[in-house]
């Protein structure tokens, strides 16, 4: 029941960035927060859905619709409409095992964004006053391994998932031009941490 009603509310109110926005704060109320519809965090105008439902579902039981519910285990509490970081290495999990399911897009987004904030992170490392914010949202990311190397690899993991992205969806300006951005080495616009 969970899961029947999490794929009807995403149909009517956006998670993703590159879907329409459709549900505008005239049509919102505050009992809607309930179920994970709420005021997206940079955009009042709008509401977003968090994936409440999903991940409640997945708390109750973990196997059912696993191909739907498993993709909730890569936010925190807060959901889809977070500002914090998603969890990678859930992403992994879920493309490992649904290669081609039904979140596989998002869970490549989910990747390759993070990486390549991380990219653009760790190029300011060496001038934390400029943007100790992000320093601080990143810094469990950084490993022991030389800057320059770590940024390579991060980078290689970035285009390797934006890729897959521009070709399941051509027609997403913001995975073609974070790509395009990441071949180029140019700075592009963040996705995570925001301000």
């Amino acid at each position: 029941m969970l899961v029947r009603l999490d794929r009807r509310i995403r149909h009517l109110v956006p998670t993703r960035g590159w879907d329409t926005l459709s549900f505008p704060m005239s049509l919102y109320r505050t009992e809607y927060r309930a179920i994970g519809v709420e005021p997206i965090l940079f955009d009042q105008d709008w509401t977003g859905y968090s994936g409440k439902l999903l991940r409640e579902a997945h708390r109750h039981d973990p196997h059912a619709y696993r191909s739907l519910t498993l993709y909730s285990t890569l936010f925190d509490a807060d959901g889809e409409l977070s500002n914090g970081l998603p969890d990678t290495k859930a992403a992994e999990q879920y493309l490992h095992e649904f290669p081609s399911g039904p979140f596989a897009l998002e869970a490549h987004f989910a990747i390759g964004a993070l990486n390549s904030d991380l990219f653009q992170t760790l190029r300011l490392w060496s001038t934390p006053e400029l943007l100790d914010y992000k320093l601080a949202c990143y810094k469990d990311l950084r490993t022991k391994e030389p800057l320059s190397k770590q940024r390579e690899r991060v980078r290689d993991v970035a285009i390797s998932h934006f890729r897959v992205l521009v070709r399941l969806r051509p027609d997403v300006t913001q995975f073609t031009e974070g790509l395009e951005n990441l071949l180029k080495r140019r700075e592009g616009g963040w996705y995570y941490c925001a301000d």
